[in-house]
């Protein structure tokens, strides 16, 4: 496979400047959406790439626009800037190694949850439903669900998300 690369300067309004560079080599699938604060973005990428290495990534900046409002079950720090990062495509396994073990997707929720980041809800996951609820506002959501939902008719978050 050949190797890719890359240098690249992101700046971010009213917030740090990042450079970033590396190379990049790239079965399981990966289809993920995470957000990292954008100071954590150089150590991010360079983990991505040594461990993951999917390209290309896209890259795009973002920041709570009103901080007195609070997202409870996908809460940021209104006064940090974060940097999505998507990418989505298939890694290479070792030999006989099991796809459906996550072991390049749990690699991904470690590092992003090591730099205070999160997935987004619709990405490839493997959390356990402890680590799942325990990001994405597991006692907040328990209430609603009991509020909006207390005959269980449709499915947990969790199993929601889960893959496989």
């Amino acid at each position: 496979m050949a190797k890719i690369a890359y240098q690249m300067t992101l700046t971010i309004p009213g917030g740090p400047q990042v450079n970033v560079s590396g190379n990049v080599n790239g079965d399981t699938y990966s289809k993920t959406d995470v957000e990292v604060p954008a100071q954590a973005l150089p150590e991010f990428l360079e983990f991505f790439h040594r461990e993951v290495g999917i390209t290309p990534v896209w890259l795009c900046p973002l920041k709570q626009r009103d901080p007195s409002r609070r997202w409870s079950l996908y809460a940021f720090d209104p006064g940090t800037t974060y940097v999505n990062v998507g990418f989505w495509s298939r890694v290479e396994l070792a030999a006989g190694e099991d796809p459906q073990a996550g072991r390049v997707n749990r690699a991904i929720e470690r590092k992003v949850s090591e730099l205070h980041g999160r997935k987004s809800l619709y990405s490839t996951s493997f959390y356990t439903p402890e680590e799942f609820y325990d990001i994405y506002g597991g006692a907040e959501y328990a209430g609603l669900k009991k509020l909006y939902d207390p005959d269980e008719r449709f499915p947990q978050l969790y199993d929601k998300t889960r893959t496989p």
